[in-house]
């Protein structure tokens, strides 16, 4: 493995590698391979791309979306039915959608007390993936409320 790495850079997108990433796609297409999208561009808020060089030669280049955060407010007045049936839907469709952006795990916290909750969540596919710890939150952007 380790000779497959030999001699392969990485760095940072820059505007003139555009041309070459665009061919790239194309070819990707043209090829049958399916389909590369950057709905975004290669760098821009909550996208960044890195690019692999050997010999000064662009190998190939990985465009990711850096971070989801998906929040729920419900309506206090709404039947709990409601609620669950309005939160496990919008979970769905975002995660989904998510999914598709290269998102390749979704995580819910839920307070500890609510155990009903974490049984629906549960049943949903969702496994404790930090028990016993506390998950922290730094926002990199500016907070606007």
């Amino acid at each position: 493995m380790m000779s497959v790495l030999k001699g392969i850079n990485i760095r940072p997108f820059r505007e003139p590698d555009t041309a070459q990433l665009d061919a790239f796609r194309t070819s990707f297409q043209e090829d049958d391979d399916g389909r590369v999208d950057v709905p975004f561009g290669y760098s821009n808020a909550g996208v960044e791309t890195a690019v692999a060089e050997k010999e000064n030669e662009i190998v190939g280049a990985a465009i990711a979306s850096k971070a989801v955060i998906i929040d729920f407010a419900k309506n206090p007045l709404a039947a709990p039915s409601e609620i669950a049936g309005a939160a496990f839907t919008l979970e769905r469709a975002l995660t989904y959608v998510a999914g598709q952006n290269g998102c390749v795990a979704s995580y819910v916290a839920v307070p500890a007390h609510m155990t009903e909750w974490i049984n629906v969540i549960k049943h949903g596919g969702y496994t404790e993936a930090f028990p016993h710890c506390v998950i922290l939150r730094r926002p990199l952007a500016k907070e606007i409320a």
